[in-house]
């Protein structure tokens, strides 16, 4: 996995765009960056596993029943945890997730609200339902926490077979970056935005025609259904 690479608010803020629905996220040619906080005990069971699914993260506390959110946005998950100080949402990691298996899971996704008017409300209700892959946006936010006025963020749930799908097919590596979290609370407590480090992020460039591929080694590694969750 290529390193992560950095940069400072003000200078990722310049960059960004100020309005509408944005997916940013840190990429490389062959990965996108999604974020989960967790409390001590699951993160090091998940970061050992390097997965979701193993019957030592599920001992641990994981549950496969329910459905799991991950961010590509850093400052909505910093938001979300506080920094890594909010209840059982100390600890956060990093999944490295193939590019066009992120492109398919929002190719998938079903909207969490029928809002964009392209189906009627009886259509969507069925697709909801049907559907273990849901899109969120939600309102972005600025380091200390407040809403950005104007750009909207994503987050993507996942259940089911999709969320095992995700776990063992999708994620090419899990990494603790607590660490360097805690290493910046100190700036947003200071509201140094000058000195403040973020992972650089982008725009992610959605391509819904784009091969329905969700890892390169596809062939090497299948798919277990839910109820044969018991490996990594």
């Amino acid at each position: 996995m290529e390193p992560m690479t950095y940069e400072t608010y003000l200078d990722a803020e310049a960059r960004w765009p100020s309005t509408g629905r944005v997916v940013l996220a840190h990429q490389t040619p062959s990965h996108v960056v999604v974020y989960q906080a967790y409390n001590p005990t699951l993160a090091t069971a998940i970061v050992a596993a390097q997965c979701l699914h193993a019957p030592s993260v599920v001992a641990a506390g994981y549950s496969l029943q329910r459905m799991t959110w991950i961010k590509p946005n850093f400052l909505w998950m910093m938001f979300r945890s506080k920094w890594a100080t909010a209840r059982n949402q100390e600890r956060i990691l990093a999944l490295y997730v193939h590019r066009a298996a992120f492109n398919q899971l929002i190719t998938d996704g079903v909207l969490s609200a029928c809002d964009d008017g392209a189906v009627t409300r009886d259509e969507w209700t069925q697709r909801i339902q049907s559907s273990n892959i849901r899109l969120q946006w939600d309102p972005d936010h600025v380091p200390d926490g407040s809403r950005h006025l104007g750009r909207r963020a994503l987050q993507i749930g996942l259940r089911g077979d999709a969320l095992l799908a995700f776990s063992s097919t999708m994620v090419d590596g899990i990494v603790d970056v607590t660490d360097f979290v805690a290493s910046q609370r100190p700036c947003v407590a200071a509201m140094h935005l000058d000195a403040l480090l973020v992972p650089r992020e982008d725009v992610f460039e959605w391509n819904p025609l784009e091969p329905a591929t969700s890892s390169p080694h596809q062939d090497e590694k299948s798919t277990p259904r839910l109820e044969e969750a018991t490996w990594c």
